[in-house]
């Protein structure tokens, strides 16, 4: 699942997740989108871990946005198979 950083480690953000893998970060912002009724796209997903990686401050969450990244740029609805 994910865990919240203790108080003391928390910097501006009224909560910092810590995803325990790329699949873990990737599916839970797809349930978050879906949940919300907002638009399900590459490009959308895309964005918002590009966001995420800006604002990131702990190199093992850097490591887990940034393979998300590398997830969903490899695998477009161009790509055969998709």
């Amino acid at each position: 699942m994910y865990r919240e950083l203790p108080e003391n480690e928390r910097n501006d953000l009224a909560a910092v997740i810590l995803y325990s893998s790329a699949t873990e970060a990737l599916g839970m912002m797809i349930r978050a989108m879906v949940a919300s009724k907002e638009v399900l796209s590459n490009k959308v997903l895309i964005q918002r871990l590009i966001a995420q990686l800006e604002t990131a401050t702990l190199p093992a969450q850097q490591a887990i946005l940034s393979q998300t990244l590398a997830l969903v740029v490899g695998q477009t609805p161009d790509d055969p198979g998709i």
